[in-house]
């Protein structure tokens, strides 16, 4: 009997000892994504465009981020910007930025709120729609307990629906 005790004792230790191993294989690659994230889980640094702008000043920043292992980036349009925004000009420096970005393996987004209005798009918007100043978009949680799915108004854009 205290021989088969022995045993089991052994077996659990050799157990647990085996599950440390691999939580701490599992820990150092968790440790090794923080240290080298790829480019979904790294910063994305605000690029902010507001100069007159050229190919050479787009295509040295996204060479001098990545060369600090910047993987992605926001380019962030502000006032100031003496390209005008969404015009031909700014469009053809962003492709540049585009095609510079996927050579460097990097990701590219727009923060298309200049000047930090929902839909402002620098003002393009509300002058072309003027209806569409002081609108929001809304966010409304319910619960469905059979029968049809809710309807929303049409300016609700996200509306998160569970069955119970």
């Amino acid at each position: 009997m205290a021989m088969t005790r022995l045993f089991a004792l052994a077996g659990i230790v050799l157990a647990l000892s085996a599950t440390a191993a691999t939580e701490a294989g599992r820990s150092d690659r968790i440790k090794a994504l923080f240290a080298h994230p790829p480019a979904e889980y790294s910063t994305a640094p605000l690029w902010v465009w507001n100069d007159k702008l050229t190919d050479e000043m787009v295509v040295g920043t996204l060479r001098d981020l990545a060369a600090q292992e910047v993987k992605q980036v926001f380019v962030h349009p502000r006032p100031g910007l003496m390209t005008p925004y969404l015009s031909s000009e700014w469009f053809r420096l962003w492709k540049t930025a585009l095609n510079e970005a996927a050579r460097l393996d990097m990701k590219l987004w727009i923060y298309d709120e200049n000047s930090y209005r929902q839909v402002f798009a620098g003002g393009f918007v509300p002058d072309a729609m003027p209806e569409s100043r002081g609108r929001g978009v809304g966010f409304e949680e319910t619960t469905r307990r059979n029968g049809p799915t809710p309807r929303w108004p049409c300016f609700v854009s996200a509306t998160a629906a569970t069955r119970t």
